[in-house]
């Protein structure tokens, strides 16, 4: 990544305008000046941050109706899957920023792309019969297969979870974003199709039938670290200690209340590990204390020491380890 946006700050004048979906020339104008201003500075290092940059820059800049967003990522090839009224896609080197507004020309219009979010077993359900089942009725909820328009690259886990559950939490299930089927709605039936209102004004809709899909079309949603971090903040009392090795009661303890505090307090792998690090780095101690975060892939670690403990928060884990003394 930081490879990629050091090469984008080296060629911001030889950006290249791939895509441009009903954008007049003032707002393209625009979108390339905010993108030259985000990039360039020398703060905005990751894809999260020249995203979140550009997103509230641009909402601030344009005028009216329109619900601009935006998405940065390394150029793999490909065409863009993003479901939009106003778009626009530029390269600068190979990174690559999206900037578009989901408003639809006329607010009945459905979506060219939804969404079904669905966990492990249901994602290998589909797989296997090759169709979304229409499920059974839940409270004020008809019997169908319920579907959104909100795109996992650019909600978080969290986002999308709400949208879809918040109206009954008894049911949420932090697993239940896990996994997405894109459906194609120009393969439906319309007539079956609907938009549900909801009192909260939740993007969501019904297809009163089941859905033939082809297993390609299911993704595993790769979460944000944003989506990793909000979903360790609500398990903080929910933490597993996968492995441990060579560590007292109390210092063992002392790792748990500190991963804790961090990850309530900060908002990114680094800024936890470095907290977690200062934290346990006393002039006092005598060893010297390290620390990693990142998102959980599986496996087992792959640090050696002769102390250290492994902390699972949902999909975050936390990794101290002593190596050596001061």
């Amino acid at each position: 990544m930081k490879t990629v946006i050091k090469l984008a700050k080296q060629s911001l004048d030889n950006y290249k305008v791939e895509q441009c979906l009903l954008m007049r020339t003032s707002e393209m104008e625009i979108c390339i000046e905010i993108c030259n201003n985000i990039i360039s500075d020398p703060l905005n290092n990751s894809y999260e941050i020249i995203s979140d940059k550009i997103y509230q820059k641009i909402n601030t800049r344009f005028d009216g109706n329109d619900n601009w967003h935006c998405m940065t990522f390394a150029e793999t090839g490909g065409e863009s899957l993003v479901n939009a009224y106003k778009y626009i896609r530029i390269l600068f080197d190979k990174l690559v920023i999206e900037i578009f507004t989901s408003r639809h020309n006329n607010k009945n219009t459905v979506p060219n792309i939804l969404y079904h979010y669905t966990d492990t077993s249901g994602a290998q359900g589909i797989g296997q019969n090759g169709r979304i089942l229409k499920g059974s009725r839940i409270g004020a909820f008809d019997a169908g297969v319920y579907l959104t328009s909100l795109d996992p690259r650019i909600h978080t886990i969290n986002e999308i979870l709400e949208n879809n559950y918040g109206w009954n939490k008894e049911v949420r299930d932090d697993n239940k974003a896990d996994y997405y089927a894109i459906i194609y709605t120009n393969k439906l039936n319309a007539n079956k199709l609907i938009k549900v209102e909801t009192p909260q004004h939740q993007d969501i809709y019904r297809y009163n039938d089941t859905i033939n899909i082809s297993d390609r079309f299911i993704m595993e949603n790769v979460l944000t670290m944003k989506s990793v971090v909000q979903l360790a903040r609500r398990k903080l009392d929910d933490y597993i200690v996968h492995q441990i090795l060579n560590m007292n009661q109390p210092t063992k303890s002392r790792c748990i209340a500190l991963a804790k505090i961090a990850i309530r307090d900060n908002d990114t792998y680094e800024e936890i590990s470095s907290e977690i690090f200062y934290k346990l780095n006393t002039k006092n101690e005598s060893k010297r204390w390290h620390c990693i975060t990142f998102a959980r892939s599986g496996g087992e670690s792959l640090v050696k020491s002769e102390s250290f403990i492994r902390l699972l928060f949902s999909r975050l884990v936390v990794e101290i380890f002593c190596a050596g003394y001061v």
